[in-house]
């Protein structure tokens, strides 16, 4: 990929333990022109590497490797810092959208998931930046 492409609100780290689905995830969001600036598979590290790199977007499963789930990541990044986020998940119950929509997010993507839905998502927090940033 072109790294002298203008990345401005188009960085996005990948929050997935399915090792198919993040490199899915990551193929799909580098051809729509965003920049991967990192992966995790557990909400340690996620939160870790996160802390660090400061993305703009994070796109965040909801079930993870160990005993934080995407939704507590989410919570405790936003304690720090406000990235846009995307919820993919195959955990789609009400429980779980009912705690993610109390943490916020820009929107709530059920596996698998559909390359138009997850343009649009990605629009939408581009633009949630750059309303932020104005």
């Amino acid at each position: 990929m072109d790294r002298s492409n203008n990345h401005t609100g188009k960085r996005v780290f990948i929050v997935e333990d399915e090792m198919i689905q993040a490199v899915i995830l990551e193929k799909t969001i580098e051809k729509f022109g965003y920049e991967i600036v990192g992966k995790a598979k557990s909400g340690e590290k996620a939160i870790r590497m996160i802390e660090k790199l400061r993305p703009d977007i994070i796109t965040m499963d909801i079930q993870l490797e160990d005993t934080i789930d995407g939704i507590n990541v989410a919570d405790k990044i936003q304690q720090y810092y406000l990235p846009e986020v995307i919820f993919i998940t195959g955990n789609s119950d009400s429980l779980n959208y009912t705690r993610a929509k109390e943490v916020g997010f820009v929107a709530f993507i059920t596996k698998p998931v559909q390359k138009e839905e997850l343009k649009t998502a990605l629009k939408k927090c581009v633009l949630l930046k750059e309303k932020g940033a104005a």
